[in-house]
């Protein structure tokens, strides 16, 4: 797994660290929605992982996915703009992917 981390966005997130004094730098990459124009948009939040996560280290940060989505990602682009975090991956959408738990809004 490839997880590029934009400077903007690791400030804004050590901010979100900081301000809820979490030690450990965890944080999910989930789908938020899915768009009938483009598919799946995914965001971040802080959490824990479970026994249906991979955990994968990129600078200090622990980033959660979901085990079944991330046999589906090789590369996943965390950016902060315009106020929020924006999150890209390379996951190439199907109709089949609909209705399945990892799919669902989280």
């Amino acid at each position: 797994m490839i997880i590029n981390i934009s400077e903007p966005a690791k400030t804004n997130l050590n901010l979100m660290f900081d301000n809820y004094n979490l030690k450990e730098k965890n944080f999910r990459v989930y789908i938020q929605r899915i768009s009938s124009w483009y598919g799946p948009i995914f965001y971040v939040a802080l959490d824990e992982p479970t026994e249906n996560d991979e955990v994968f280290t990129s600078d200090d940060y622990n980033v959660i996915l979901n085990k079944d989505l991330c046999d589906k990602i090789e590369v996943i682009n965390i950016f902060f703009s315009r106020g929020e975090f924006r999150v890209s991956t390379d996951l190439s959408w199907r109709d089949e992917y609909y209705g399945t738990p990892w799919a669902r809004p989280w």
